[in-house]
């Protein structure tokens, strides 16, 4: 993914997603690749693209539809709070980070 232009970056991720929301890709296994690639995401189309589906996945009820035992939802769910908070702090809310917010 590191090496990837923008556009194809954001359709990877879609893919990765589109295969999470299928079942062909554990959730966990997607977890691992956005906590270890989203930290150094510099571009903001793909961060807020990535936040997107972290909104999703923790609110359409899909991780209650039994494909993760409660204990793994609790161990994504300890992981996943800091670690978005983290990012919004960082990216979102930091206008250093923030292209559209920088003085030319």
């Amino acid at each position: 993914l590191d090496k990837l232009n923008t556009v194809n970056r954001c359709y990877m991720w879609r893919i990765l997603f589109d295969h999470v929301k299928m079942g062909s890709l554990k959730i966990d296994d997607f977890w691992q690749v956005l906590l270890a690639k989203f930290r150094a995401e510099t571009n903001e189309e793909v961060v807020l693209l990535l936040l997107d589906k972290i909104h999703w996945l923790l609110h359409s009820g899909f991780i209650d539809a039994d494909l993760m035992t409660t204990e793994e939802v609790a161990q994504n769910g300890a992981k996943l709070g800091p670690f978005v908070s983290g990012i919004l702090l960082e990216k979102v809310f930091d206008p250093s980070t923030h292209s559209s917010l920088k003085t030319q």
